[in-house]
């Protein structure tokens, strides 16, 4: 019995690490998307690597546990199909998306990403956020945050 207990310990544990979870992860051609890639491989995450340009049809990305949008070199409108894929997925499996990818996030959900004219990395800011979203309600009016331009 004390095994058994164990055993689903043990199980629960290697889940909430991602062990035996599978991951889409759409690559935007990104160098960094190769360390993402390989700490969901160590985190024990089954990961299917997958190239932007390509269609990928709802039903194939259901059979994962969630996807993962790279980062990317170019505006969201410019990775058509991976806007395609988070419409026909969204709310039915998790999405993270990684600067590129949290940016078509955003487009897909009607949101304008537009260019700033200069970067301003590591920039202190105060924000006013909205009382009403869903993403900020339960946060302060006013936050600071550090800016990072991708």
């Amino acid at each position: 019995m004390l095994t058994s207990g164990l055993s689903r310990r043990y199980t629960e544990f290697q889940k909430a690490i991602g062990f035996g979870l599978r991951a889409l992860f759409v690559d935007h051609y990104d160098s960094f998307s190769f360390n993402l890639i390989e700490l969901l491989k160590r985190s024990g995450v089954d990961v299917v690597e997958h190239i932007y340009w390509q269609s990928i049809d709802a039903f194939a990305a259901s059979s994962f546990d969630f996807v993962v949008l790279s980062p990317g070199p170019k505006h969201p409108r410019d990775a058509i199909k991976s806007l395609d894929l988070i419409s026909k997925i969204k709310g039915k499996i998790p999405i993270l998306g990684v600067c590129l990818g949290f940016q078509l996030i955003l487009e897909a959900e009607g949101f304008e990403i537009m260019r700033v004219p200069a970067p301003h990395h590591g920039a202190k800011k105060s924000i006013i956020l909205n009382p009403h979203a869903k993403l900020t309600k339960d946060l302060p009016g006013r936050i600071s945050v550090a800016t990072y331009n991708s």
